[in-house]
């Protein structure tokens, strides 16, 4: 019993160091990939095209559920990219 509390006590505190220790590039990244979303959602409902819409909610969504910064650069130029070749 008392271990598990340990190991619970050791996972509370990475998360919160995980919380407190946010890259300012990740929440440069997060800003510019997610406005860069909206802004294509908007264009693809306009226009129509589904397969469009779907990348602006996974670059509005994707930043949710990462915290590293390369992650988050490297999976919205890769959206960027389809988007781009989608239009």
């Amino acid at each position: 019993m008392e271990e598990n509390i340990q190991a619970l006590d050791e996972l509370n505190r990475r998360n919160l160091e995980m919380l407190f220790s946010i890259s300012p590039w990740t929440i440069v990244g997060g800003l510019i990939f997610g406005i860069l979303g909206v802004w294509i959602f908007r264009k693809a409902r306009k226009e129509g095209n589904i397969k469009l819409m779907w990348v602006g909610v996974a670059m509005m969504a994707y930043q949710l559920f990462t915290m590293d910064p390369i992650a988050i650069w490297a999976i919205g130029i890769s959206l960027s990219a389809l988007a781009y070749r989608w239009k």
